[in-house]
Formats: C-alpha cells, structure tokens, sequence
C-alpha cells in the first residue's frame, strides 16, 4: 500500500519478470482511471475474439476492480495484431502519468521510488491468484486471474500511450494540480519533474506520422462527471428535501441512476460543493449541516471529503470547475482545494469534523464512498488515513461511467438541479465536463503499437477511433455540437460549464 493515498490497491513487485503473451508485442499505457472502463470496453470490444481473453489485475478480492490490469487475447484481424494482443494499463495515481509517453527523460524520474509512490506499472502475469474462466469485464466473458503482483517498467522505457482527463494547460497552471514527492501530503509539487510539468510537454514541430500535435496530445471525447454521496449522506439529505418539498415523497429509499428515477437525487449547487472542497472559498464548510434545508436529521454531522490526490485529472477538473484552479480564462480569483494537511486527522472523527482524503485512483474514492473504511498507519506521520467519519457520511467527485458501479448504497446527486449523465450533458442541461486528452510517443514508427495509438486518434484504418465511441459517460462533442478546449490553454469549457457552441 502506499504510504501517501487511501486503499491503494498497488502491491509492487520491483524488478519482476513479467510475462507476454506469446509473439505478442507488448503494449503499455499509464494515466487516467476515470475513463477505466471505456478503455477495457474499447480494446476487449473492438480488438479480440470472444472466447480468447486473458484478463488480469492487481484487485486483491477478485472483483475486476484492480488499479493496473492487462489484457492479452486472439485479435479479431490479421492486419492488426496478428501475433496477439497484449495491452496493459497503470491507473494508479491518474492522469499525468499520461504524459509518460511523450517524454523518457520524465519516464526515468518518475520511475525514481524516493520522489515517486506510484511509479508506471504493468503486471506480471506469472503472479496471480485463483483463474475465474466465467468472468464478465465491460460486456465480455473472460478468463480472469486477479490478484496479480506488479512490476515497474524500466526508467528508460517509456509508456507508449496515455490518458489524461483534462488539457495539459491545467496541469501546468497551478501546483495544486502537479504530483507530489513520495510520502509527503505538503511537499514541493512537481519534483518528479526537472522544474515543472511543462517539461513533459515537448514544444515546436511534431514529426509525421503525428501530424496535428498527437504528442502533444489528441482530444478524445467529454467525460461526464459528477458529486457522489454515500448511503447514509444520500439518504439524509433526500429525506430532507423531501421534507421541504424538492423531493417526491414516493422517492423516499430510492438511489437513481441515469435515466431511471433521476428527481429521486438529492440536489447539491455547485457552490455548496465549492464550499467543501475549497479551503476559505465562501467560509469553508467543514461539517454537513450546510447540506440540510431543514434541521439536521442528527447531531453528528462529521462528513469526509473524499479527494483524488494532487496529478490526478479527476482533481484537475473539479480544481478547475468548483474553484478556479489554472482557469485562465476566469476573472474569478481561484481558491486553494482543501488538503489531508489542512484538518486535523484523528482516529475517530468526532461530531461536526471534517476529514479529507486523499484517494490514488477513482476506485480507491468509490470505496471511500461505499463506507465502512477502517483507520490506517500512524496518527503521528503522513501515511495516516482515517476511519469513516461516525456519520457515515462521505461526498466526492467520480467520472459518471461509474453510474452503476458504485458501492454500498451510494449514489450520484444533481449538480444545479440536473443528474451527471451523458443524455443530459448532450441536452445542455448538464455542464460539468472535461477533455479527455490521448498522448502518444512520437518514438512510435511501426508496429502494432503505433498501430494502436493512430487507431485510438482516428487516424487509423479503423473504426475503433475514441472519437466515435459511445458509453455511459462519454460525450462525443463533435455529434453533440459542442466545443471542447483544445487550443493548449486553460479553457472555459470545465471552468464555466459546458456550453453549446
């Protein structure tokens, strides 16, 4: 586990051998875990044959949840893969891992464990628990070994491609975006990097066959994200709005998803959730009192902020749209995010305190958000993460392709009256959105990987382009006729709201 984020479910296996899939080429990626599942369902959909995969993770339950997991399988063409595919993918620590793949001098000082907790993984399928033959990954049936050890990928090999779920530019414009060193929730962002995350960022012209800045990165798709509650917050909060009449009283009980009982939600504005994920914006809520129209259904209203931790793009893009973090086209001041540093951390959260975590992949907040967690490491030192509050009360922002996976009762609320979903989002009726970005390494000259990265931009021959994909979450902008930023600035789109164009 690492010693700086909540639940990691990393349990690295330096220097293991791992193994490939026979003649297979061997792909890696590393980035962002909010668009986990549309990548496993683009590459098992549209790349094997039914009845020939291989899935693999590093989720100790065997429940196909694992931060880093690797795909190999029979591929459905000759003309691609014909030796086999074999695709990994490290979501642990999120999104500027993504820009791995465009710089080796990056890759070698991520890969350093002293600045680094979660250096760029694959796994090593050698090392795995009990196989399930019957398991089912995004829709397809697959024989599965969790439990997998990992292995760290050489300083001097870069990942071949990534995914980040906001513009470079947001990264770059605010530390509060930028990793941190190793076993430190306050020390010197970007020190992984020689000075700042600009370096990862190669300048000037982008030689064929990349073309329109594909090192740079490509612009994917929208994802749609929302603020989700756990069980006990959700339930106290539409049993209030019931009570003040914004809620149906046959709602009582009932988690919506998209789609499907969505006025059932409890409602939150987005200066509500600003006012707890920022430190001073608007007082600085630190209780869920604020949360209730009517009187607080108990007096314990500890609650915990259930963050994504600093490099992620998950935090980028609520850094951006709640706070104004690296908005550069926002007059509005943007205000420091709330950190684990900044409250006190205790063993037990007592009435009315207020907790943030820190959270190495989207799964780790999902978990944080199905309750229940037990307190870890040491109240004295940094790698202490705490218990669920008493309240049971939990809140914290995750990508809507997370719909219906998340856990123990807990449900996603409307942001500003209108539920995270990819028909509201298209509608106009929902606005928080980012860019999900894809890089490639312009190293790439033949093979199936580069194979790989022209047909995830859509320069391929293919149909499997991310530009034409549809899923729970993913906003296709060009057919939905909106404008994501793509100009290599810190845009409006995720800082003032998704807009028609």
């Amino acid at each position: 586990m690492s010693k700086k984020y909540a639940l990691s479910a990393v349990a690295v296996a330096v220097g293991a051998t791992f193994c490939a899939a026979a003649g297979a080429t061997t792909l890696s990626g590393a980035g962002a875990s909010a668009i986990n599942n549309t990548l496993k369902a683009v590459v098992l959909g549209q790349y094997c044959t039914p009845g020939t995969v291989a899935y693999y993770d590093n989720d100790s339950n065997g429940a196909g949840g694992g931060s880093v997991y690797r795909i190999t399988c029979t591929s459905k063409t000759a003309t691609k893969f014909a030796t086999g595919v074999d695709i990994s993918y490290d979501t642990t620590g999120g999104s500027w891992k993504g820009f791995l793949a465009t710089n080796t001098a990056l890759m070698t000082n991520a890969q350093n464990t002293a600045l680094n907790a979660n250096p760029a993984s694959t796994i090593n399928t050698g090392a795995c628990g009990t196989v399930s033959s019957s398991f089912v990954i995004a829709g397809v049936t697959v024989s599965y070994h969790p439990n997998c050890s990992v292995s760290f990928l050489p300083a001097s090999t870069p990942t071949n491609f990534g995914m980040t779920d906001v513009e470079s530019a947001l990264f770059n414009g605010s530390t509060f975006d930028q990793p941190l060193v190793n076993n430190s929730w306050n020390g010197t962002p970007c020190q992984i990097f020689s000075s700042t995350l600009q370096a990862c960022q190669p300048s000037g012209t982008v030689a064929t066959p990349w073309g329109n800045g594909l090192d740079n990165a490509t612009a994917a798709f929208g994802v749609v994200f929302g603020v989700a509650a756990s069980k006990s917050l959700y339930l106290a909060m539409q049993k209030d709005q019931i009570g003040v009449g914004w809620i149906p009283s046959s709602c009582s009980g009932t988690v919506a998803t998209a789609g499907v009982n969505e006025i059932c939600a409890p409602l939150i504005s987005r200066s509500q959730y600003a006012s707890l994920v920022g430190v001073t914006f608007q007082g600085g809520n630190t209780s869920a009192s604020f949360l209730f129209q009517g009187t607080p259904p108990t007096t314990d209203n500890s609650i915990e902020l259930a963050r994504r931790d600093q490099g992620s793009g998950t935090q980028s893009g609520s850094n951006a749209h709640f706070l104004n973090v690296s908005c550069t086209t926002s007059t509005e001041t943007p205000y420091p995010p709330a950190l684990p540093s900044d409250f006190p951390q205790v063993t037990v959260a007592p009435f009315n305190a207020f907790q943030v975590t820190f959270n190495a992949t989207t799964g780790d907040v999902i978990t944080r958000l199905a309750g229940g967690a037990a307190a870890t490491g040491s109240t004295t030192t940094s790698n202490y993460i705490p218990a669920t509050p008493t309240s049971g009360y939990v809140i914290g922002v995750v990508s809507d392709e997370n719909d219906t996976k998340l856990k123990g009762g807990a449900g996603f609320l409307r942001l500003d009256g209108f539920y995270p979903s990819t028909a509201n989002a298209a509608s106009g009726m929902y606005t928080y959105v980012t860019e999900e970005n894809l890089h490639c390494s312009s190293a790439l000259t033949a093979g199936d990987n580069l194979t790989f990265c022209q047909d995830l931009a859509g320069t391929g021959t293919t149909s499997v382009s991310l530009k034409t994909y549809t899923g729970t979450g993913i906003l296709q902008t060009s057919t939905a006729n909106y404008n994501l930023d793509n100009d290599g600035t810190a845009g409006s789109s995720v800082c003032q709201g998704l807009m028609r164009k």
